[in-house]
Parts: structure tokens; C-alpha cells; sequence
């Protein structure tokens, strides 16, 4: 089976999704906050196929921040401009719920993404979905190249 390296930025990382995603090959590294994550895309000895956006994450490690779309806002900014200046690179948002609502989230994320129809995966019930989605985008990224 193909392995593939997907970048994961949430909050509150789930075991259960990390043990399920290798199962579907998919080697995630988790990052608990939007500073981390970005730090890590934006580190030249790592190589990512993929990205997993919390929608309600938190921005830095600080304890007493409270999770909030405004990460959702600020890593999709920054995976925008990296994947310019590097590769495209697919990303994806899997949320929980628990914000303003979905309404206010569906403005968040722009619909000029190429390689996926659905703005979001709802935790934990669609993580099937999400998987087969984000492999399928890999490969049909990775054969345009």
C-alpha cells in the first residue's frame, strides 16, 4: 500500500483517527496548534502530501486560549501562500462543531479548491470519507505533476 504524509493541525488530536488514517495509509503528524502546524508545512525537512485543518482550533499552545475559527481563518491564509511559492499542496477541513455555526464556517473556506467538492468533514462520522477524499486528491495531484 502507498503511504502518504499528511499534516494534521487540531487542538485535541484524536488516537482512535491517527490509528484509523495509518490502517488507510496515511502516516499523519499531528500539531496541537496553528503556529505549530504552519511551522512544521514550512520546515524544508518535512514533505507533506496532505493537510487535515481543525476548523475550531487553537492558534498557539498558550493554556489559556480558547479554540476558535480565527485559526481556521489564519492556516488556510498560510497554506495558501506556501503552496504558491512551493507545490499545491490538498487541504481539508474535519470539524467537530462547537462555533458559530456551520453558516459562518462555510464563508471561512473557499470554494476554489480544486480537489474537493465539499467544504468540510464532520467529526468523526464522515473520517472515512475524509480519507478516501484526500487520497483520491493526492494521486490525481501527484499525476498532473
Amino acid at each position: 500500500m502507498k503511504r502518504f504524509n499528511v499534516l494534521w493541525i487540531d487542538d485535541d488530536p484524536s488516537e482512535s483517527f491517527l490509528n484509523e488514517a495509518y490502517e488507510y495509509g496515511l502516516d499523519i503528524d499531528a500539531k496541537t496548534c496553528h503556529n505549530d502546524g504552519i511551522s512544521a508545512l514550512k520546515n524544508p525537512n518535512n514533505s507533506y502530501d496532505a493537510i487535515i485543518l481543525d476548523a475550531n482550533c487553537k492558534i498557539t499552545n498558550e493554556e489559556s486560549e480558547k479554540p476558535s475559527l480565527d485559526s481556521l481563518t489564519e492556516s488556510i491564509l498560510e497554506v495558501h501562500s506556501y503552496c504558491t511559492v512551493s507545490q499545491l499542496i490538498p487541504w481539508f477541513v474535519y470539524t467537530g462543531g462547537g462555533y458559530e455555526g456551520f453558516d459562518n464556517l462555510e464563508s471561512r473556506i473557499s470554494s476554489k479548491r480544486l480537489w474537493d467538492d465539499r467544504k468540510y468533514y464532520k467529526k468523526p462520522i464522515q473520517r472515512y470519507e475524509l480519507f478516501e477524499n484526500l487520497k483520491k486528491s493526492i494521486e490525481e495531484i501527484n499525476s498532473k505533476e
